[in-house]
């Protein structure tokens, strides 16, 4: 933990036997612990363990305890092995980041769930089921429109946290011997800035036709706007020069044309 110290076996033995009494905290009590833990102690994987060993995972934080009975591929090793090694490879300063990689190997409805549960803020709810539910970065070489329609996807105001979550767990899975991807990872990084610097359309916000664009060339507002806009931004992915009033005022006449035909 936080002082390095030792537990006696006595009173190890007794405070495993007391944990179904941890039912009694509130629930801010219990998510405050967690965050505690994330915030302040360098070697947070310890006392991870020591939660799981005396069983006040399985009472405080049951959506964890499964993670402990899945396999990570390797004989005798769980996903919670690997989720405590990812938070274990990241600083004090990212609590959020450590509760990311904590929770990284539930589906994103569950880290929701555990998130709701515990009263995080909206923000950390959204946030957090974000990043765990983000595709993981492309390879290095993937084409522009593969890297685009993927910064579109995650919000390109993510791709620091998904490359740090990132790097924490492929050097979790580097020091349990389960391959290195470090250098991949890193490569894509930088890709992932490169494209971002080149500040390619990514938003509909980013196109240069809007709703009102739409109304001015004659069309009916309606539900149908979004998925005219949607369509433009797809093709505008695909090349961001298309990106010009002209082409996407044609590209809009015949999506328009291919819903009412639908």
């Amino acid at each position: 933990g936080l002082f390095g110290l030792e537990i006696e076996q006595e009173t190890w033995t007794s405070l495993s036997a007391l944990v179904s009494h941890l039912k009694s905290l509130s629930t801010e009590r219990v998510r405050d612990e967690l965050l505690k833990i994330l915030t302040t102690d360098s070697s947070p994987g310890r006392v991870l363990e020591l939660y799981a060993e005396s069983g006040a995972v399985s009472v405080l934080y049951p959506e964890l305890q499964g993670l402990r009975e899945l396999s990570d591929g390797r004989e005798g090793s769980s996903l919670w092995t690997l989720s405590v090694s990812a938070v274990q490879a990241l600083p004090t300063g990212r609590p959020m980041l450590r509760l990311a990689a904590l929770l990284c190997e539930l589906s994103p409805r569950d880290v929701g769930a555990f998130l709701t549960r515990l009263r995080f803020s909206n923000a950390t709810i959204a946030e957090t089921t974000g990043l765990v539910g983000s595709s993981p970065f492309p390879p290095p070489e993937a084409d522009g429109y593969t890297w685009r329609r993927w910064l579109a996807a995650i919000g390109p105001e993510r791709i620091s946290a998904l490359a740090r979550l990132g790097l924490a767990r492929a050097r979790a899975r580097y020091s349990l011997g389960m391959g290195d991807d470090r250098e991949s990872l890193v490569n894509s990084w930088r890709q992932a800035k490169a494209i971002r610097l080149q500040r390619p359309p990514l938003e509909v916000s980013d196109l240069a036709l809007d709703g009102r664009g739409l109304i001015s060339i004659g069309l009916k507002p309606g539900p149908h706007f979004a998925q005219i806009l949607d369509g433009l931004l797809d093709w505008v992915l695909e090349d961001p020069e298309r990106n010009r009033h002209d082409l996407l005022v044609e590209c809009a006449m015949e999506l328009a044309a291919e819903l009412v035909d639908g």
